[in-house]
Formats: structure tokens, C-alpha cells, sequence
């Protein structure tokens, strides 16, 4: 009753202020619901709550609150967002196009449009650097409190942790690919920021780790450690590869003191001799292989896409029983395409992964490029600097990730993009004004 008591004077409170003061406010509030979800499936805590459509009504606070307070809205290059919305059109006629299941083709094509609209408040709202630091601190908190509550509340089910995370990250893939999405955005926090930020992140940062331990997600640390390679080998100056040479001794040690027989185990299952059988991969791939060959049999026989959700409702046409799920209920099984871009292939066609690899592309270039910039003026070492590697890395991470596990419909994959849009934007701006301060 305490824990519902204090979400109703957050929610309370950041209301009066967003359309007060501004819209920033309410973007917090909207944080907090995605990270504290008032869902009694979620959080037991939340049946004390008042029945109400808790996102919907602090988004339509925030859209208050932009309306009110337009003249504080941020100005900000957004070029990405474009290939969101076009995107989210295709979606919008493979759902009415004669889609292989027509009530989730339209539950999803609307999940899409809310997520477009948040990303179109994120590029909006934060306007400058301090509002966008106090955001990131803000998610890396949310997620902190995510990882305690994993090791108190937490169940391990065949020595995974379940049912802990947002409401679209309950699961040890899912939960396990937002921490490490998470934990690049400690990196400016912990080598160029003040002195309590570098004291919270440090106390933080084992944390999230010992949670993404208890996934035992092996996508997790391959998107986490792809990532990281990336972002030091190809886009680190010689500053810059020094303190990641810092971050990989807090975090690798952090790893191995944490580390349990299950995570060992299951992680050891990455490395395979080169004389392993079809079964022993199957099984180390936990069956993906399987499911990619009978998704792209999905994808030839419909090349201009199936409708969001299309893939789950005709897998039990291409795939045999033992690959399919059974859920209590359920006549018939089904299955996840344990992939974004299978997914997108499947679902919204050749067209729609053109246009969302685009978009990822665009998001991505948007970061590498402000890093490239930032090198040759000799200004990675920075805060911004700093930011937009770690903005990179988080984004990477997904973009690695989503290689193995279905992060279409997730919502902070979306925030991903608007955030390095914001990022970029901000970078961009900073250095112009510093090398006009110093010239």
C-alpha cells in the first residue's frame, strides 16, 4: 500500500508541474510508469490503484503539457523520426491488407503508433544537455530499483529470472537485453561527470550486472560484448580506449565475482567445437535456426508482408509440433521469430525491413557521425563525447540483440532512437558552441 500510495503522489505531483512548468515533468512521470508498471501482472502492488489507463493518461498529460508550454519545446534535427512514420504507414496497410490475424494486426499497428508519438514527445521535450542528463539518470535509476527488486522478489524458472522487468521485458531475454542497453549510458556519468553521479552509477553498475547475471540471457552478452568491441576497435580515439580499458576492469571482474554455476554454464554453450552436430547446435541455439528456415518460408509466400503479429499466428502452418508453444488455454501452439528483422520481413514485407533497417541505419549514422566529428576536433574525452559513445553503444546493443530475440513491438527500443536523435542533436550543438568560445 506504500509503494501504490507514493506512485500516486509521483503521478500526482509531476502532473501539477507538467502543466505548471512543462512538459519535461510529464515525460518523468511517463518514465516512471514504463519502469514501475501499475499492472497487477507486474507488480502486486498496483491492484490498490485506482483502475485507470495509467501511459494513456500521463501521455495525454505530456501532450497537454506541449500544447501549453510550446514555446519550450526542443528544435531539434529529427530526420529519423520521418522513417518511424513511414514505417508505422506500412504497418498501418499490411494491418488492413488482409493480415493473417486482423484483432493483433490492429493491437499492434496501435502499440506502434503510441510508440511513434512518445518518440515524437522524447525529440521535443528534452531541450537541452541538463534535461536530457537528469532523463538518463532518471532510466538509470528505474532500472537499478528493476535489478534490486530482481534479487528480492525474483524467481529463477530452469535457472532463469522471469517475470521481473517492464511489461514488455518480463522475460530473461527481453529483461536481460534492457539492462545492457542500460549500462552503456553510465559511461559519461562515470568518467565526466560530478561527483555524486559517478558515486550513484558506480554503486549501480554491479547492480545491473548481478541482474543480468540472474537472466543468464546469452543474447544479452553477446549484444553486450559485440557492442562494446564495436564502439572501442572502430570509434574510440586513443583517450577514449583508455578508459574503456577502465570500464572493461569494473565491469569483467563484476562478472566473475557475481557470476554462478548457471550463468557459467549456459554461457559456456557460446563456444562450440567446430565438430558439434545439427542437434547439439539446434539445442545451443535453443532452436532459432529451425524457426529462421521456417520464418523465411513465411516471408516467400508473403513478400509484401503477413500483418503485425502474422508471424505467431501462421507459424503452426510452417513449423511442426515440437517447435511450437502451448499455452494453458490454447488448442494450438505458437512461436516467437526470436529475431527483429525476420520479424519485420515476415510481418511487414521487403518493403518494411528496408524501411526499418533504414531507420536503424539513420539513428546509428546520426551517433557515428558526431563521434567522427568529435575526434577530429579532439573532444571525445568530453561529456558529450562520452554521451554519444554511450548512446552508441546502448544502441548498438539492441541492434546486436535483435539479431536473436523479436524487439519490434518494445517500447524502449523506440526510445533508443529518439534518444540518439536527441543526443546527436544536443552533441552537435555543444561543440559548435565550445569551438566558437575557443576560436
Amino acid at each position: 500500500m506504500l509503494t501504490a500510495t507514493f506512485f500516486l503522489v509521483v503521478t500526482a505531483v509531476g502532473t501539477v508541474l507538467a502543466l505548471m512548468r512543462g512538459p519535461f515533468w510529464a515525460l518523468l512521470v511517463y518514465a516512471n510508469v514504463y519502469f514501475n508498471s501499475p499492472h497487477p501482472g507486474v507488480n502486486w502492488w498496483a491492484a490498490s490503484l485506482p483502475d485507470v489507463r495509467w501511459s494513456l493518461f500521463t501521455f495525454a498529460v505530456l501532450g497537454l503539457s506541449m500544447v501549453l508550454h510550446r514555446d519550450r519545446l526542443a528544435t531539434h534535427e529529427n530526420s529519423t523520426l520521418k522513417w518511424i512514420f513511414a514505417f508505422l504507414v506500412l504497418t498501418l496497410i499490411t494491418s488492413h491488407a488482409n493480415p493473417a490475424d486482423i484483432e493483433t494486426a490492429r493491437e499492434y499497428s496501435y502499440m506502434l503508433f503510441t510508440f511513434f508519438l512518445i518518440g515524437y514527445a522524447l525529440v521535443k521535450t528534452l531541450a537541452d544537455l541538463d534535461q536530457l542528463k537528469f532523463f538518463l539518470l532518471l532510466v538509470i535509476a528505474f532500472a537499478t530499483n528493476l535489478s534490486i527488486k530482481a534479487v528480492t522478489e525474483g524467481k529463477r524458472i530452469h535457472a532463469r529470472l522471469e517475470n521481473i522487468g517492464t511489461a514488455d521485458a518480463l522475460g530473461s531475454n527481453e529483461f536481460g537485453l534492457l539492462l545492457v542497453a542500460i549500462i552503456p549510458l553510465l559511461i559519461p556519468f562515470l568518467f565526466h561527470g560530478k561527483l555524486w553521479e559517478r558515486i550513484c552509477c558506480l554503486l549501480a553498475l554491479p547492480l545491473l550486472i548481478n541482474a543480468v547475471i540472474l537472466t543468464s540471457s546469452r543474447t544479452a552478452i553477446v549484444a553486450l560484448v559485440g557492442a562494446a568491441l564495436f564502439c572501442a576497435l572502430f570509434l574510440a580515439d586513443v583517450k577514449v580506449k583508455k578508459y574503456f580499458v577502465i570500464f572493461t576492469v569494473l565491469v569483467v571482474p563484476a562478472f566473475i565475482s557475481l557470476a554462478d554455476e548457471y550463468f557459467i554454464e549456459r554461457m559456456s554453450t557460446l563456444f562450440v567445437s567446430d565438430q558439434v552436430s545439427q542437434e547439439q547446435l539446434d539445442e545451443i541455439s535453443s532452436g532459432r535456426l529451425a524457426i529462421w528456415g521456417h520464418g523465411l518460408e513465411m516471408s516467400a509466400d508473403y513478400p509484401l508482408g503477413a500483418g503485425p503479429g502474422g508471424f505467431r499466428a501462421m507459424s503452426r502452418f510452417y513449423m511442426p509440433e515440437e517447435i511450437l508453444v502451448y499455452k494453458p488455454g490454447r488448442t494450438y501452439g505458437a512461436r516467437a521469430a526470436h529475431s527483429s528483422y525476420l520479424l519485420v520481413l515476415v510481418e511487414q514485407g521487403w518493403v518494411g525491413l528496408l524501411l526499418y533497417l533504414t531507420l536503424c541505419f539513420s539513428a546509428l549514422w546520426m551517433l557515428i557521425r558526431n563521434i567522427v566529428l568529435y575526434k577530429r576536433k579532439e573532444r571525445l574525452h568530453t561529456f558529450s563525447g562520452f554521451l554519444l559513445m554511450g548512446l552508441c553503444f546502448s544502441l548498438l546493443t539492441v541492434l546486436i540483440g535483435s539479431h536473436f530475440t523479436s524487439r519490434v513491438y518494445y517500447e524502449f527500443f523506440w526510445w533508443q532512437i529518439a534518444l540518439s536523435v536527441i543526443g546527436s542533436s544536443l552533441a552537435a550543438r555543444w561543440l559548435e558552441e565550445n569551438l566558437d568560445v575557443a576560436g
